[in-house]
């Protein structure tokens, strides 16, 4: 592990625990130690850190800048994981259409590849159901989601649970 990533899995750490700002230190010192490295992929992940921050604050021109930029940086399919997050931004702009493409590509990589991010990408997509008035729908896609969840002993991160607790009030209308 480089100095980045260490700096970064601390950032992940404070942000998880609500410390925004610590996370955002963390990740600006991540994002330079990886620069000066030329390491790229602890520069996607000190990237994704901040548009992570970015998220929560509802900076979603700042989201989707990092984001892309992040994208153009990765070597293909480095940033697959980080493409749902794209995909909520997608979902709070209301271009559905467009968040379901970044999900289920991101599904078909790195996301899929957990229980974690089946269930997250569930999520979304069940979101992008009860958008569309589509209440049956995103009832099974979250009843999958918590079935992962259960199935491999997880829980929701706790900056995930705001947008779960919407999705189902949606769903439930």
């Amino acid at each position: 592990m480089s100095e980045a990533d260490d700096l970064y899995r601390e950032g992940v750490e404070a942000f998880r625990r609500g410390e925004d700002e610590r996370s955002r230190e963390l990740n600006v010192q991540s994002l330079s130690r990886a620069r000066a490295a030329g390491d790229a992929a602890a520069v996607v992940k000190a990237s994704m850190g901040l548009a992570r921050l970015a998220l929560r604050a509802g900076d979603l021109d700042r989201v989707h800048a990092l984001v892309t930029e992040a994208r153009a940086q990765a070597p293909v399919g480095a940033v697959e994981f980080e493409q749902a997050n794209l995909g909520w931004v997608e979902i709070n702009e209301g271009n559905l259409d467009a968040a379901e493409e970044l999900i289920r590509g991101s599904l078909a990589g790195a996301l899929g590849e957990s229980a974690y991010g089946r269930a997250f990408g569930a999520i979304a997509l069940a979101r992008c159901a009860a958008e569309r008035g589509d209440g049956d729908r995103a009832r099974e896609l979250l009843a999958d989601a918590d079935g992962e969840l259960a199935d491999a002993g997880l829980v929701l991160d706790p900056s995930d649970r705001p947008e779960y607790a919407k999705t189902v009030e949606l769903a439930k209308a």
